[in-house]
């Protein structure tokens, strides 16, 4: 019945693992209140998921790009300088914005 109603309202997560999590709150004694909890967090949890993974795939960028893809031979001395230190990620340590403009290029 629970997986009808799960159906009915949408929550394919509860639908497909209800049981499952349902036999971990009795193995964990939890409380109806943190089972349900723990349910409707997952289930949200799920459809982020689903939505980030949806929007990569319509936004139809190429596979991953990584710094050892980039090709810095082409160059000036300085701008190999600049490239050398974002690699270290410091921006992120003092919170600092980082814009990279241009296309995107390929291998």
């Amino acid at each position: 019945m629970i997986e009808a109603y799960a159906k009915q309202l949408k929550l394919p997560y509860l639908k497909k693992n209800y049981s499952t999590l349902l036999q971990q709150a009795i193995d964990l004694d939890q409380s109806f209140e943190e089972f349900l909890t723990q349910l409707l967090m997952l289930e949200i949890e799920q459809r982020q998921n689903n939505r980030i993974q949806t929007l990569i795939r319509q936004s139809k960028l190429s596979s991953k790009v990584t710094f050892d893809d980039y090709m810095d031979s082409h160059l000036e001395v300085k701008m190999k300088k600049q490239i050398k230190e974002l690699k270290t990620l410091r921006f992120i340590d003092q919170k600092e914005n980082l814009i990279l403009m241009g296309n995107p290029g390929y291998k």
